[in-house]
């Protein structure tokens, strides 16, 4: 083994004691670029698809159960309920939600208002990592309607509305008629910014305020009433067999959803076009394969007395075999190597470009940002498939060379 190694490394190196002569140079090229570009397609179909992950679960947290009648004074006698049916439950809090209209700025927009309770809020939703501007949501006490109200809005709001901290803005509230449930009066409120959110998906950015619990039910007329509970659970992927078991325990007078099943054909629609697109930039990949083949030729055509001279001394076919399969272990390792320095310096590249120039039309795909992410498993594929590629890559020549006779060949170099 050792000296097929040493001797595949001695007659791949170029003359003039070159390591590489110019057709490897070109088979590691085409390696190259075939490699980055599975690296950056990879890194982009997994980042889009953890970032819009992460943006449901900052702002909609791992399940969600609505339903009629919920109490906020009731909520620890819900997590003790429903911890009985799954263990994995972690935490709890209550919201409530009302819809509502923006007005400033000479324009209107909607809305979508949602009371937490600042108590147990931050166990379930990732608020602080998402503050851009302004203080972390904090407990309100009490609700005094002559002072401006402390809201936290998404940066698509503030940047439509010219809105930043301390600056204040104002919202209409439809109350439903405590007489007529069909009819409903306007109430207008005046809010102040005390935070700006980054929620990465683009329909939470520019629909969603943030106020206390205590503050919404006081201005909507909802005392102690709450639309349901945002739940945590352990880890991300628990959350839909979490769901089930709830929906099992509960039954079907609450709705529950989980943060996969809100984007589930987006989700799904992530992971084909990964394939499709793994397979698509994978020709490249077989592309250079043919550069490997032609490259070991070209060495064989060039060492013809060698290898005869080695044949002549007892060179196995086994071993002339691992010779170029050697050889083509050397070209694909250089050119994975090189292939994931140049792949990952490009997802930076791109990863800048997108954070300063907005590149990603937030309207067409749900968000406005990528952080790009190489997964271990992608990273695995990229690396199997082009070693396998290129291994098989060495099986033609070998067997040229195999098949060569030796005295031909010094006859031939004579």
């Amino acid at each position: 083994m050792r000296f097929t190694f040493w001797l595949s490394y001695t007659l791949l190196k170029g003359q003039g004691k070159k390591f590489f002569s110019l057709s490897t140079g070109i088979a590691i090229a085409g390696l190259v670029i075939g490699v980055a570009s599975l690296v950056v397609s990879m890194a982009v179909m997994s980042g889009f698809e953890r970032t819009l992950k992460e943006s449901i679960i900052s702002a909609a947290g791992h399940l969600q159960v609505l339903g009629y009648g919920f109490d906020s004074k009731k909520s620890e006698d819900f997590l003790a309920r429903i911890k009985k049916v799954d263990s994995r439950i972690q935490h709890l809090s209550g919201f409530y939600r009302a819809e509502g209209i923006l007005v400033g700025n000479n324009q209107t927009s909607g809305a979508v208002l949602q009371g937490f309770d600042f108590n147990s809020v931050n166990d379930v939703l990732d608020i602080k990592k998402r503050l851009v501007d302004g203080k972390p949501p904090g407990l309100i006490e009490g609700f005094d309607k002559d002072q401006d109200l402390r809201a936290w809005i998404g940066k698509g709001i503030a940047k439509k509305f010219d809105l930043k901290v301390g600056d204040s803005f104002k919202a209409v509230l439809p109350i439903t008629d405590g007489i007529d449930p069909n009819s409903f009066k306007r109430k207008i409120a005046n809010f102040k910014v005390e935070g700006v959110l980054d929620l990465i998906k683009s329909e939470y950015d520019d629909r969603f305020i943030m106020l206390s619990l205590k503050t919404l039910q006081s201005l909507t007329q909802a005392e102690n009433k709450i639309s349901g509970y945002v739940i945590k659970v352990n880890l991300d992927e628990e959350a839909r067999a979490v769901r089930n078991n709830l929906i099992a325990e509960l039954g079907s007078s609450y709705r529950i959803t989980d943060w996969y099943s809100v984007n589930e054909n987006l989700f799904d629609a992530v992971k084909y076009e990964r394939l499709a697109i793994f397979f698509v930039i994978f020709v490249i990949v077989l592309a250079a394969a043919f550069n490997v083949i032609s490259s070991l030729y070209i060495h064989m055509v060039k060492k013809t007395k060698d290898i005869s001279i080695l044949k002549s001394l007892g060179l196995s076919n086994k071993q002339l075999s691992q010779v170029f399969q050697w050889q083509s272990f050397f070209i694909s390792t250089i050119g994975i190597g090189l292939g994931f320095v140049l792949g990952l310096s490009l997802c930076t590249v791109f990863t800048w470009l997108v954070h300063n120039y907005n590149l990603i039309p937030g309207s067409v795909y749900r968000i406005d940002k990528i952080q790009l992410y190489v997964r271990l498993q992608d990273a695995a594929l990229i690396i199997f498939t082009t070693v396998v590629i290129c291994i098989l890559a060495a099986l033609p020549p070998a067997l040229r060379a195999m098949r060569m006779n030796p005295i031909s060949g010094l006859r031939e170099e004579a």
